[in-house]
């Protein structure tokens, strides 16, 4: 169990208060890099229908430590909810829109209990627009589809589009919430002011889409998949290697164009000479991509990787996590730590507290909670006694795992 005075003062975010009330990826991946800064998390889950990522537990243990865990039915206990926004900073949460308003928590009414508080929606189509789509599930795959992205990835067509892996709308989605919420707690602290935010998947998978969308808007051309080539240019591409991996390489910019042409013996030609971006299609581009891939075919990625490093021309190995825990950059870094997961009960070796901050450095001060961990702390902290939290089990509005 954690009381308030447990959680240990470090990190950037240090004395933040986060309730969270979500689950599954994008908002518990939001709160848990808000915990892992320092600020004090509490998530409330339903002790009836406790989190379903809770059924895989690494899942789970990855997006949820370093919090303090409140298993409540929220409907039946809105005293303790009450306070629970009244004590929070930030209230990030990811139900069905409207869920809560039917429960009394409006916005409004939220912001009369906690004038300061930052109130932060994450949902798959947002909580206004069309009234078709506000209510319509989503997952990550839906908001990729749904934003635009996935026409984007896959080989040209006719092959159907791809779904980028792992969950990248939901993740994208969860860095939304948090740099949004961190926004309206700095506009908070100057003016006493809260405010609400309404993250939607869909719209995250759309901001990141680059010149995309403009260059709809502004000439009617729609970006095509090119799988793994680059759209305009040659020397960018995914080249096996004599070992059956695969690198990438990028040739862009003048210096690495003329440095890899001479390398392969391609300074011949004017157009190499110059060094000049070569383009897809073309003649130059065609020789340029098949020179390219017999000097990968003859090599390993990491002889590929040295050669072209050498001549200043971008190239990495693609990685499995088996050649990623071993290179000696990411184990320079400390990228995989070790930690003690609580709510499965066994030491897990994952994914380091990212990013690296060099004075307030974030932390792992514990693995993820079990279901109502932290239930008799937090509610003693906000006031109830032991008799009143008895009674909230004997009731059902409490629960905890067995």
């Amino acid at each position: 169990m954690a009381k308030a005075n447990d959680v240990p003062q470090f990190g950037l975010l240090n004395g933040l208060k986060v309730l969270s009330c979500g689950q599954v990826t994008a908002e518990p991946h939001a709160t848990s890099l808000m915990a892992e800064h320092g600020a004090d998390v509490i998530h409330v889950e339903n002790c009836k229908s406790p989190e379903m990522t809770r059924g895989f537990a690494i899942s789970f243990a990855q997006e949820n430590r370093n919090k303090r865990n409140l298993a409540m039915n929220v409907p039946e206990s809105k005293d303790v909810f009450d306070k629970l926004l009244q004590w929070a900073d930030v209230w990030i949460e990811s139900s069905k829109p409207g869920m809560y308003d039917k429960w009394g928590y409006t916005d409004e009414h939220v912001l009369e209990l906690n004038p300061m508080l930052v109130v932060v929606h994450v949902s798959g189509y947002g909580h206004f627009g069309d009234p078709d789509y506000v209510p319509r599930p989503s997952m990550d795959v839906i908001g990729q589809a749904f934003s635009g992205l996935m026409a984007l990835n896959g080989e040209k067509e006719p092959s159907a589009p791809l779904v980028s892996k792992p969950g990248i709308c939901d993740y994208l989605t969860g860095l939304y919430a948090m740099w949004a919420a961190l926004m309206g707690v700095y506009h908070a602290q100057k003016t006493g002011e809260g405010d609400v935010i309404d993250v939607s998947q869909y719209e995250s998978c759309l901001r990141v889409q680059g010149y995309g969308p403009l260059m709809y808007t502004t000439t009617g051309e729609q970006l095509k998949r090119t799988g793994n080539k680059e759209a305009t240019y040659a020397g960018i591409d995914v080249f096996e290697c004599k070992d059956g991996n695969y690198c990438v390489v990028q040739v862009s910019g003048r210096p690495a164009a003329k440095a890899i042409a001479a390398l392969l013996g391609l300074d011949d030609e004017e157009h190499f000479i110059e060094g000049r971006p070569t383009l897809n299609g073309t003649p130059q581009g065609d020789r340029l991509d098949g020179a390219i891939k017999a000097f990968c075919l003859e090599r390993t990625p990491d002889e590929v990787e040295t050669q072209l490093k050498a001549i200043g021309v971008a190239c990495a190995p693609i990685n499995n996590y088996e050649m990623l825990m071993s290179n000696p950059h990411v184990i320079a870094r400390n990228d995989f730590v070790e930690w003690y997961d609580e709510a499965s009960e066994q030491t897990l070796k994952g994914v380091a507290v990212l990013p690296p901050v060099k004075n307030n450095p974030g932390q792992i001060w514990r693995g993820a909670p079990k279901l109502g961990q932290d239930n008799e702390d937090i509610l003693e902290e906000l006031g109830y006694s032991n008799e009143e939290i008895e009674a909230m089990y004997a009731e059902g509005k409490i629960g905890k795992a067995e």
